[in-house]
């Protein structure tokens, strides 16, 4: 029967067999736990007002729970198994602290213990010379009595029961974070009545001193109290810690390639396969047990993948044309960016771009809805220290990081020495930062870069070359904009993250169908990109390969229709010849700078250009310089001009040397 429902028929038909002689005693078995628990003891006072004499019998508890099919099937129902499950159940029954203390005493013989009895921490202590003369006092007092009423009384006198905390913690498990070498001890606290139960995270050091362990509980739920002394606390921990679980952990949100899983706050994907965090807190996959410690980033995931919603994607098409789809692509590719980089050794950052009204920030706003985050852009590294930035970038495994805003100026020392060449190394997926390690050896710590980059700002980033040459370039603009694509992206703005979050579920799913087409098609986008003579550029072909794989690999996780696909694929290889034109242009001070020249060798009389070979120029910088100031035009930091135009692609660099000054001679 079920823990809920009452047997009053059957108990009134079996009382009748029994008329007026003695009835069995009932002795209510129901499984363990707080609803067994709860209605063996609603059953036992409604049975025993009807006359009967009733009892209980529990389970063992601990760490492996066992009902009693299991015990039945496993073959521990034996008469001293039995025993040993009435005694669970008087000790549940148990009217009050001081019952259950003498009904363990009397079960384990031992003279001090801790025990809970109501959601409360009780301490039993047995004073053995007053035990002993209370024996002797109470037998020559009344020598009918026998030896054990005696001995019985003379424990009620002697045994004192104690509370030492208003509340009663449980170990659940032992969790441990490896990469960092820390640990804690993830407890329950229960509290009386209907207060909700807290779990948290303990240390070693509040674990085993009374008055950090004092702290702590009054830090993580209000009123808890812990009146004990250390004493009593080791002797606790001692029984309590040793035989409970161990669950792995990581610091970050997402995919973790050692455990080949996604884990999230709530919910945790392996092989296909969705699971839901536990009672207790974590994710049992298969043999792995494992969860996330990070707080940050918030997600809402929607499970239900049948409240999913598609139509969607035709708003996408409709706002942002192909250029939605290709970020929709690239978003897809994020998700699994640890295996594509395990596959191709890369994955290609993403630069949304376009004047304030454009649409760029709905466009990202709304594909971060896809993975469960609303109202969010991303971080602004102009305005975040070194250490901010490696604490966003280490923040999640198979998703976008994104970065907006970051062409604010081009003042180092106002960007917190923000250099876009500190991104370089994220393609590859290396650490993005070096931390120590807290000991006194020499270690340090380099987590990889576990996600995607996605660049979001006003302005296109022209320098440096390598970074420049790792983007996906998606310009969103105002000249097409129409009744129908505003109504379009208000859609796209409306739309509520728990009708299009499934999206990402969907996706990581299918990873085996996702990361099989793209093992089966990238060589030959590769291949098809390499072979245009407009991308005459390896790194920019193997980019935009990329994500026309992952265009082909959407039709696997949304109905995106093929005309779609068909026309971002095309758009795609004009985009990456645009790319290897932006990647092979000098950089911005380079253009600046021979403007300026061009401009004066041709307005000011005599000249700045100093060769007499047609086929060369010659330029004194100093003298540019000063030409330049005369005339009103920019000048330039010399000592970092003389670097960028030694890497000059149009105008390339020869030497530095003398020559006979064609503009002297003029004078």
């Amino acid at each position: 029967m079920t823990c809920n429902n009452y047997p009053e028929k059957a108990l009134h038909a079996l009382a009748s067999l029994y008329g007026r002689n003695p009835r069995p005693v009932l002795v209510w078995a129901l499984d363990n736990g707080n609803a067994g628990e709860r209605a063996i003891r609603k059953h036992v006072e409604r049975s025993r007002s009807e006359g009967w004499t009733a009892k209980a019998a529990l389970p063992p508890g601990g760490a492996v729970k066992a009902d009693w099919n299991d015990l039945h099937l496993s073959g521990r129902l034996k008469p001293a198994d039995i025993k040993n499950y009435r005694y669970n159940g008087d000790l549940l029954l148990a009217e009050n602290a001081t019952d259950k203390a003498l009904l363990m005493h009397y079960q384990t013989g031992q003279q001090e213990f801790h025990f809970e009895h109501s959601a409360r921490m009780f301490w039993f202590k047995l004073n053995v010379t007053r035990y002993m003369k209370a024996i002797e006092r109470i037998q020559d007092t009344d020598s009918r009595i026998s030896e054990q009423e005696a001995k019985s009384k003379a424990l009620k006198e002697s045994g004192t029961v104690s509370e030492i905390a208003n509340c009663y913690p449980s170990a659940l498990y032992y969790q441990t974070l490896k990469a960092t070498d820390e640990a804690w001890y993830y407890l329950r606290i229960d509290f009386p009545g209907n207060n909700a139960t807290v779990k948290a995270a303990f240390t070693a050091t509040q674990l085993t001193s009374a008055p950090e362990f004092k702290r702590r509980l009054l830090h993580i739920a209000k009123g808890a109290l812990y009146t004990g002394n250390v004493n009593q606390l080791d002797k606790w921990a001692k029984q309590a810690l040793p035989n409970i679980k161990e669950v792995n952990t990581q610091n970050f949100v997402g995919y973790n390639r050692d455990y080949q899983a996604w884990v999230f706050a709530d919910m945790a994907v392996c092989n296909g396969k969705l699971y839901l965090l536990n009672e207790e807190d974590y994710f049992e996959i298969d043999a792995l047990n494992v969860k996330c410690l990070s707080l940050s980033p918030t997600l809402e995931l929607n499970t239900h993948l049948d409240e999913f919603e598609s139509q969607w994607i035709d708003d996408l098409w409709c706002a942002f044309g192909v250029r939605g789809v290709i970020s929709l692509a690239f978003w897809l590719g994020s998700l699994f960016a640890e295996q594509i980089r395990a596959m191709s050794e890369s994955y290609p950052f993403l630069e949304i771009v376009g004047q304030p009204g454009s649409g760029k920030t709905t466009l990202l706003n709304f594909l971060w809805k896809l993975c469960g985050r609303k109202n969010y852009e991303g971080f602004d590294p102009s305005t975040s220290t070194a250490a901010a930035r490696g604490r966003y970038f280490m923040q999640v495994g198979n998703m976008p990081v994104a970065m907006i805003e970051g062409d604010r100026s081009n003042d180092k020392s106002k960007q917190g020495e923000f250099d876009w060449s500190e991104m370089k190394k994220l393609y590859d997926g290396n650490s993005p930062r070096s931390t120590a390690v807290k000991n006194n050896g020499n270690e340090t710590q380099d987590p990889p870069f576990r996600g995607a980059i996605v660049i979001a700002q006003n302005s296109s980033i022209i320098e440096p070359q390598p970074i420049v040459e790792r983007i996906i370039h998606i310009a969103t603009t105002t000249e097409s904009h129409n009744l129908d694509k505003r109504k379009a992206a208000e859609r796209l703005a409306r739309i509520s993250v728990d009708r299009v979050s499934g999206f990402m579920v969907k996706a990581i799913l299918n990873e085996k169908a996702v990361m099989a087409c793209f093992a089966e098609r990238f060589e030959a986008y590769r291949t098809q990109f390499e072979s245009n003579p407009q991308i005459n550029h390896i790194r920019i072909a193997k980019n935009h390969a990329q994500i026309a794989v992952l265009l082909d690999a959407l039709a696997l996780v949304i109905p995106v229709k093929e005309s779609q696909i068909a026309a971002a694929q095309e758009s795609l290889s004009l985009m990456a010849g645009e790319r290897v034109q932006a990647a092979t242009s000098d950089d911005a001070m380079v253009q600046e700078f021979w403007e300026v020249f061009d401009y004066l060798d041709t307005t000011v009389p005599f000249g700045v250009n100093h060769s007499t070979d047609g086929g060369i120029i010659a330029v004194n910088l100093n003298h540019f310089v000063q030409v330049a100031s005369e005339n009103r035009q920019a000048t330039f930091a010399l000592s970092e001009l003389k670097k960028r135009l030694k890497e000059g692609k149009h105008r390339q660099f020869i030497d530095v040397r003398s020559v006979r000054s064609a503009v002297n001679s003029r004078y």
